[in-house]
């Protein structure tokens, strides 16, 4: 397993055993500001996934067994504890190497307990018409790197690309921002499209799932279809149920109309 690179997400972003994910954008007057992403991964909600996809790999049928359930769970410790340690200071030079010109690094942290890895990031960013640039996968990743059942970045594109899709129009008066809802589990879907036993897989990996999104706004809230509102600040969160019943397309899209 390759090591977990800073701002490029790795494995953080790209593995749906993650239960926590916010993403989080503040908006100036001069529509600068700053753009952050919190994200926890516990695998031991990977292990049942990884351990069933090995069998069927192997040709074998039925849920994997207690055995082969702590084999894998020994193997991802195991590989965890072998990855290169960086420094606070290499840290920090590898994410801003891979930043967009006009970007800055403001926040970086790393922790790990166990099978838990836990990262923050916080960016400058110039203007939010250049958001659709910053990218926190691992570009140079090739697939024949991953494990047996551990998806490429590829196939998550609504969490290697939080701020992808964000709509932003200049009213007059007002400014209207719209954006997708980052979906893992539509990804997954996508991703692994026929495969048997995928739903009950995808109820293991995600079941303690929270997507979230918060945006900080600089004028008077107009319109909104937030979960709530907590001052200038818009939040919006989704829990695994609501997102695997509702399709990428047809999730209500996140909006927020605001004076200038």
């Amino acid at each position: 397993m390759k090591k977990l690179a800073p701002l490029s997400l790795g494995l953080l972003l790209l593995l749906p055993g993650c239960f926590d994910v916010e993403a989080d954008l503040v908006i100036e007057k001069d529509l600068s500001g700053t753009a952050g992403m919190s994200v926890t991964v516990d695998m031991e909600s990977m292990v049942y996934v990884m351990a069933t996809m090995q069998r069927a790999f192997m040709g074998e049928e039925g849920p994997p067994t207690e055995e082969e359930l702590e084999a894998v769970r020994q193997e991802l410790l195991a590989d965890m504890q072998a990855e290169e340690a960086l420094s606070e200071e290499e840290m920090w030079e590898e994410a801003e190497r891979e930043l967009p010109e006009g970007f800055e690094l403001r926040e970086l942290n790393f922790e790990r307990e166990g099978l838990k890895t836990s990262m923050r990031f916080l960016v400058d960013y110039p203007h939010i018409e250049r958001l659709n640039e910053l990218r926190l996968d691992e570009p140079g990743r090739k697939e024949e790197e991953a494990m047996p059942g551990e998806p490429s970045a590829e196939e998550f594109d609504s969490l290697s690309e939080p701020f992808a899709d964000i709509r932003f129009v200049d009213e007059g008066d007002t400014y209207l921002l719209e954006s997708g809802t980052p979906n893992p589990v539509e990804d997954a879907r996508e991703s692994s499209s026929g495969m048997e036993g995928f739903e009950e897989m995808l109820g293991q990996a995600f079941k303690n799932l929270r997507v979230a999104m918060t945006i900080q706004v600089p004028g008077e809230i107009v319109e909104h279809n937030a979960t709530r509102v907590e001052g200038n600040k818009l939040i919006w969160e989704f829990s695994f149920e609501t997102l695997r019943e509702t399709s990428g397309a047809d999730l209500e899209h996140i909006m927020v109309r605001f004076r200038k």
